[in-house]
């Protein structure tokens, strides 16, 4: 039994002794892979390690000597490879060459419509004849890699931006042409070879404004926000959306020129752009009747039918906003000069405050210093916008304003003396009221 052992271990010694033998005839060698950081290393289909600064790139020990495979993968950039014949001892250097970006190319029978990559630009061509060969050498294209064009259209996505020269191969003539790639561009180029000729056909350019009014419009092209004045691919989806500010509403479109009548549709849509495009969009005051509540929050009790003077309507402060027991002066300032008609709300108080200042707190003052709804321009109304308010809100609209029913509310009109204008909002009758010793209700209004 003992002598068995010392016979198996001595024909494993043996065996190891030929393996080792057969190992140092193989031989090894080494490989250097010259590289920038981050690219995946491929030796004979399986994974050997990643580029790093530190090593200029990869260096592979004791790699058998014999045939090999080294690819080298960057993820979206096309990968590289080479097939090398390692020598026992030798060090064999790789220098990898500049990655080129991986791209897509399309042929078919019609233009593609697809999404505009805004990181990069894009290539479309046409040749006659329309059997072509293309070369890119930047883009290490050529007629074994993407370059034989045999369909109507051919098209390349994704192209970094930059200057490229391009040649057209066909009949046994080449023409060269200097193509610039802008950023989200589809550039277009139509080749005719039997003529030497080369057309860059313009993407559509899209111009779009406001008319007139207030509000803003905003502009996507598949999608992706543009200004005014972008170019576009052709076949691009454009979508054009408008926001009227407060008061305010759609009027209506013009396309080219042509009004488009899309009262309030605050979107208008071209599903695939063929040509330059100029847009603009009209916005208005919105109308109003007696009674709708106003673009401040209150609530309108004239229409005069139409703008002059820079107004229309007249729209009276909700309930929140009304000040109780209110002098209309304190002063005994005799004040003259205000009227009483529609329209002379805004020139009283003005006038009123000119006179007796900003120092002290009455009727006029306060609604001048009112700030509701997002705007400042609030007056005391006039005796004759008074009554309107009564009579459009308190007494045909069922108290919409939430006024007080056995109260009585200052005008900005002035009466004899030191009297002034008021009116009751229980019996609709207007009075004159002692500036000084009356203390009634107050409600601003404003005109717009």
């Amino acid at each position: 039994m003992k002598h068995k052992r010392i016979i198996f271990i001595s024909l494993l010694l043996l065996l190891i002794s030929f393996m080792s033998l057969y190992t140092f005839a193989q031989g090894v060698g080494y490989i250097q892979i010259k590289c920038e950081p981050g690219a995946i290393v491929f030796l004979n289909n399986n994974f050997v390690g990643n580029t790093s600064s530190e090593l200029g790139g990869l260096i592979l020990q004791d790699v058998p000597a014999g045939s090999h495979e080294i690819k080298i993968v960057k993820g979206g950039f096309e990968p590289q490879s080479v097939e090398i014949d390692l020598k026992v001892n030798e060090i064999y250097v790789y220098e990898v060459k500049e990655f080129i970006p991986k791209l897509d190319v399309i042929q078919k029978g019609e233009a593609d419509t697809d999404t505009i990559k805004q990181r990069a630009g894009s290539l479309l061509v046409e040749t006659i004849p329309i059997d072509c060969v293309i070369e890119i050498p930047k883009l290490n294209i050529n007629k074994e890699h993407y370059g034989n064009k045999t369909k109507k259209t051919w098209e390349i996505s994704n192209i970094p931006i930059g200057s490229y020269t391009v040649s057209f191969i066909a009949l046994g003539k080449e023409i060269e042409y200097e193509l610039k790639i802008e950023e989200g561009i589809q550039k277009h180029l139509l080749v005719n070879v039997l003529k030497d000729e080369v057309k860059e056909i313009l993407p559509p350019c899209v111009t779009f404004s406001v008319g007139a009014g207030n509000g803003t419009i905003e502009v996507r092209a598949d999608g992706n926000p543009i200004n005014s004045g972008d170019l576009v691919k052709v076949g691009t989806k454009i979508i054009f959306k408008a926001t009227p500010d407060a008061g305010q509403m759609i009027r209506s479109w013009e396309v080219d020129g042509r009004k488009r009548n899309t009262l309030n549709d605050n979107t208008y849509i071209i599903e695939n752009l063929q040509s330059a495009i100029d847009f603009k969009v009209y916005f208005d005051i919105k109308p109003y009747k007696i009674g709708d509540k106003g673009p401040a929050g209150g609530w309108i009790f004239y229409d005069k039918g139409s703008y002059s003077d820079g107004w229309r309507y007249l729209e009276a402060a909700p309930k929140s906003t009304e000040w109780t027991d209110k002098q209309w002066d304190s002063f005994k300032t005799l004040i003259g000069g205000t009227e009483t008609g529609i329209g002379t709300g805004q020139s009283n108080t003005t006038k009123i405050i000119d006179i007796q200042g900003t120092g002290h707190t009455y009727a006029a003052q306060l609604c001048d210093a009112l700030v509701y709804g997002g705007y400042i321009d609030w007056f005391l109304p006039s005796k004759d916008e008074l009554n309107l308010m009564y009579k459009n809100l308190k007494v045909n609209n069922n108290n919409i304003g939430g006024f007080a029913s056995d109260s009585h509310y200052w005008s900005s009109s002035v009466g004899n003396g030191y009297n002034a204008w008021c009116q009751s909002f229980s019996s609709g009758h207007q009075n004159y009221g002692n500036e000084d010793y009356y203390f009634v209700q107050v409600r601003a209004v404003r005109a717009f």
